[in-house]
Protein backbone atom coordinates (compact mmCIF):
# COMPACT_ATOMS: atom_id res chain seq x y z
CA UNK A 1 0.00 0.00 0.00
CA UNK A 2 2.12 3.39 -1.09
CA UNK A 3 2.44 5.59 1.59
CA UNK A 4 2.21 9.69 1.47
CA UNK A 5 -0.44 11.81 0.72
CA UNK A 6 -2.49 11.54 -2.67
CA UNK A 7 -2.50 14.16 -5.39
CA UNK A 8 -3.50 17.03 -4.09
CA UNK A 9 -4.14 16.46 -0.37
CA UNK A 10 -2.81 18.39 2.04
CA UNK A 11 -0.94 16.07 4.32
CA UNK A 12 -0.73 18.62 7.01
CA UNK A 13 -4.11 19.77 7.48
CA UNK A 14 -4.39 17.87 10.76
CA UNK A 15 -1.91 19.37 12.29
CA UNK A 16 -2.77 22.98 10.79
CA UNK A 17 -5.86 22.23 12.28
CA UNK A 18 -4.75 21.67 15.90
CA UNK A 19 -2.38 24.41 15.85
CA UNK A 20 -5.68 26.85 14.48
CA UNK A 21 -7.85 25.65 17.61
CA UNK A 22 -4.75 26.16 19.98
CA UNK A 23 -4.85 29.78 18.79
CA UNK A 24 -8.91 29.77 19.22
CA UNK A 25 -7.90 28.84 22.56
CA UNK A 26 -5.35 31.43 23.40
CA UNK A 27 -7.96 34.19 21.74
CA UNK A 28 -10.80 32.88 24.20
CA UNK A 29 -8.65 32.13 27.10
CA UNK A 30 -5.65 35.13 27.26
CA UNK A 31 -6.83 37.51 24.51
CA UNK A 32 -10.68 38.33 24.92
CA UNK A 33 -10.31 39.06 28.68
CA UNK A 34 -6.99 41.23 28.42
CA UNK A 35 -8.82 43.46 25.27
CA UNK A 36 -11.98 43.86 27.45
CA UNK A 37 -10.27 44.98 30.24
CA UNK A 38 -7.89 47.37 27.83
CA UNK A 39 -11.13 48.78 26.44
CA UNK A 40 -12.44 50.22 29.11
CA UNK A 41 -9.27 52.29 29.78
CA UNK A 42 -7.72 52.81 26.34
CA UNK A 43 -9.28 54.35 23.02
CA UNK A 44 -8.06 52.70 19.49
CA UNK A 45 -8.45 54.83 17.32
CA UNK A 46 -9.35 52.04 14.16
CA UNK A 47 -10.03 48.70 13.39
CA UNK A 48 -6.37 48.10 12.34
CA UNK A 49 -4.69 49.66 15.77
CA UNK A 50 -7.20 47.17 17.86
CA UNK A 51 -5.80 44.01 15.69
CA UNK A 52 -2.47 45.30 16.44
CA UNK A 53 -2.85 45.45 19.77
CA UNK A 54 -4.78 42.02 19.92
CA UNK A 55 -1.88 40.52 17.69
CA UNK A 56 0.49 41.74 20.35
CA UNK A 57 -1.17 40.63 23.61
CA UNK A 58 -1.71 37.35 21.57
CA UNK A 59 2.20 36.99 21.41
CA UNK A 60 2.55 37.58 24.74
CA UNK A 61 3.13 34.32 27.30
CA UNK A 62 2.86 31.42 24.21
CA UNK A 63 3.26 27.94 24.77
CA UNK A 64 6.27 26.91 23.55
CA UNK A 65 4.99 25.28 19.80
CA UNK A 66 2.79 28.44 19.04
CA UNK A 67 4.01 30.78 16.82
CA UNK A 68 3.66 34.58 16.82
CA UNK A 69 0.56 36.01 15.03
CA UNK A 70 0.35 39.17 12.82
CA UNK A 71 -2.50 41.62 12.77
CA UNK A 72 -2.89 40.60 9.16
CA UNK A 73 -4.14 36.97 9.98
CA UNK A 74 -6.33 38.03 12.35
CA UNK A 75 -8.17 40.67 10.03
CA UNK A 76 -7.83 37.65 7.43
CA UNK A 77 -8.78 34.99 9.25
CA UNK A 78 -12.47 34.98 9.94
CA UNK A 79 -12.86 32.62 13.01
CA UNK A 80 -10.29 34.90 14.69
CA UNK A 81 -11.80 38.34 13.78
CA UNK A 82 -15.08 36.67 15.12
CA UNK A 83 -13.69 35.62 18.44
CA UNK A 84 -11.43 39.30 18.93
CA UNK A 85 -14.20 41.21 16.76
CA UNK A 86 -16.55 40.82 19.13
CA UNK A 87 -15.03 42.86 21.79
CA UNK A 88 -14.37 45.26 19.70
CA UNK A 89 -18.16 46.05 18.17
CA UNK A 90 -19.30 46.34 21.58
CA UNK A 91 -17.06 49.65 22.27
CA UNK A 92 -16.49 50.79 18.75
CA UNK A 93 -19.31 51.29 15.97
CA UNK A 94 -18.98 48.94 12.80
CA UNK A 95 -17.52 51.67 10.40
CA UNK A 96 -13.94 51.59 12.66
CA UNK A 97 -13.85 55.27 12.81
CA UNK A 98 -15.71 56.83 15.66
CA UNK A 99 -15.61 55.12 19.10
CA UNK A 100 -19.28 54.43 21.52
CA UNK A 101 -18.72 57.51 23.33
CA UNK A 102 -21.24 59.22 21.35
CA UNK A 103 -23.71 56.54 22.01
CA UNK A 104 -22.90 55.99 25.79
CA UNK A 105 -23.46 59.64 26.45
CA UNK A 106 -26.91 59.27 24.62
CA UNK A 107 -27.28 56.16 26.50
CA UNK A 108 -26.35 58.04 29.98
CA UNK A 109 -28.78 61.30 28.37
CA UNK A 110 -31.90 58.61 28.04
CA UNK A 111 -31.11 57.10 31.34
CA UNK A 112 -30.94 60.37 33.09
CA UNK A 113 -34.46 61.02 31.56
CA UNK A 114 -35.64 57.61 32.61
CA UNK A 115 -34.89 58.68 36.20
CA UNK A 116 -36.01 62.10 35.54
CA UNK A 117 -39.81 60.58 34.37
CA UNK A 118 -39.80 58.17 37.22
CA UNK A 119 -38.89 61.12 39.86
CA UNK A 120 -41.77 63.37 38.08
CA UNK A 121 -44.07 60.39 38.54
CA UNK A 122 -42.84 59.88 42.62
CA UNK A 123 -43.75 63.36 42.89
CA UNK A 124 -46.91 63.45 41.08
CA UNK A 125 -48.28 60.05 43.60
CA UNK A 126 -46.82 61.94 46.43
CA UNK A 127 -48.85 65.05 45.60
CA UNK A 128 -51.54 63.48 45.32
CA UNK A 129 -51.45 61.66 48.78
CA UNK A 130 -50.71 65.33 49.58
CA UNK A 131 -54.23 66.28 47.65
CA UNK A 132 -56.29 63.68 49.56
CA UNK A 133 -54.98 63.92 53.13
CA UNK A 134 -55.62 67.61 52.87
CA UNK A 135 -59.20 67.16 51.39
CA UNK A 136 -59.81 64.35 54.31
CA UNK A 137 -58.44 67.63 56.78
CA UNK A 138 -60.95 70.22 55.65
CA UNK A 139 -63.70 67.99 55.46
CA UNK A 140 -63.27 67.01 58.78
CA UNK A 141 -62.21 70.28 60.04
CA UNK A 142 -65.87 71.50 58.27
CA UNK A 143 -67.87 68.90 59.79
CA UNK A 144 -66.55 70.06 63.32
CA UNK A 145 -67.38 73.57 62.83
CA UNK A 146 -71.17 72.67 61.94
CA UNK A 147 -70.93 70.66 65.08
CA UNK A 148 -72.40 73.24 67.78
CA UNK A 149 -70.19 74.54 69.75
CA UNK A 150 -69.78 72.52 73.55
CA UNK A 151 -68.57 75.52 75.45
CA UNK A 152 -71.41 77.64 74.35
CA UNK A 153 -72.79 80.51 77.41
CA UNK A 154 -76.60 80.53 77.92
CA UNK A 155 -77.92 83.43 79.16
CA UNK A 156 -79.30 84.13 82.55
CA UNK A 157 -82.58 83.97 81.33
CA UNK A 158 -82.37 81.00 80.17
CA UNK A 159 -80.81 79.56 83.50
CA UNK A 160 -83.98 81.31 85.09
CA UNK A 161 -86.16 79.27 82.69
CA UNK A 162 -84.67 75.94 83.39
CA UNK A 163 -84.78 76.64 87.44
CA UNK A 164 -88.47 77.63 87.06
CA UNK A 165 -89.38 74.15 84.83
CA UNK A 166 -87.37 72.14 87.53
CA UNK A 167 -89.13 73.76 90.77
CA UNK A 168 -92.89 73.15 88.89
CA UNK A 169 -92.07 69.67 88.26
CA UNK A 170 -90.55 68.71 91.92
CA UNK A 171 -94.04 70.22 92.91
CA UNK A 172 -95.72 68.35 90.74
CA UNK A 173 -94.25 65.19 92.26
CA UNK A 174 -94.44 65.84 95.60
CA UNK A 175 -93.05 63.03 97.45
CA UNK A 176 -91.18 61.12 94.94
CA UNK A 177 -88.18 63.82 94.42
CA UNK A 178 -86.70 64.93 97.77
CA UNK A 179 -84.48 68.41 97.43
CA UNK A 180 -82.01 68.83 100.53
CA UNK A 181 -80.79 72.24 100.32
CA UNK A 182 -78.75 71.87 102.91
CA UNK A 183 -76.91 68.98 101.66
CA UNK A 184 -77.48 70.12 98.21
CA UNK A 185 -78.66 66.93 97.44
CA UNK A 186 -81.20 65.84 94.83
CA UNK A 187 -82.76 62.60 95.59
CA UNK A 188 -85.48 60.24 93.61
CA UNK A 189 -87.52 58.34 96.37
CA UNK A 190 -89.53 56.34 93.70
CA UNK A 191 -87.25 53.73 93.45
CA UNK A 192 -86.94 50.83 95.78
CA UNK A 193 -82.97 52.09 96.68
CA UNK A 194 -83.31 55.98 96.77
CA UNK A 195 -81.25 57.48 93.84
CA UNK A 196 -79.42 60.47 94.30
CA UNK A 197 -78.64 62.87 91.78
CA UNK A 198 -74.52 63.41 91.32
CA UNK A 199 -73.53 66.92 92.68
CA UNK A 200 -71.77 67.73 90.20
CA UNK A 201 -74.71 67.71 88.34
CA UNK A 202 -77.15 69.36 90.94
CA UNK A 203 -74.31 71.59 91.79
CA UNK A 204 -75.68 73.51 89.30
CA UNK A 205 -79.03 73.77 90.35
CA UNK A 206 -78.01 75.23 93.75
CA UNK A 207 -76.28 77.70 92.82
CA UNK A 208 -78.32 79.34 90.61
CA UNK A 209 -81.12 79.36 93.97
CA UNK A 210 -78.17 80.53 96.10
CA UNK A 211 -77.51 83.30 93.69
CA UNK A 212 -73.75 82.23 93.07
CA UNK A 213 -74.87 82.41 89.38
Amino acid sequence: MPKGAKKGENRFKGTQDAGVELRIKHFEEYVVPKMKAMCDIVHFPNKTAFQKMCAKTFNESLPVNMKNITHRAIANNPRYWCIVGAVYHSYYRSDDSKPLDILKKDAVIKLGNIERIEGLEREKSSLKQENSALKAFIVKNDIQEKKPAQNTLISHEVVNDLIAIIDFLVKATEGVVDINKEERSITNLALDINSTLSKSISCTYFDVLEGKI
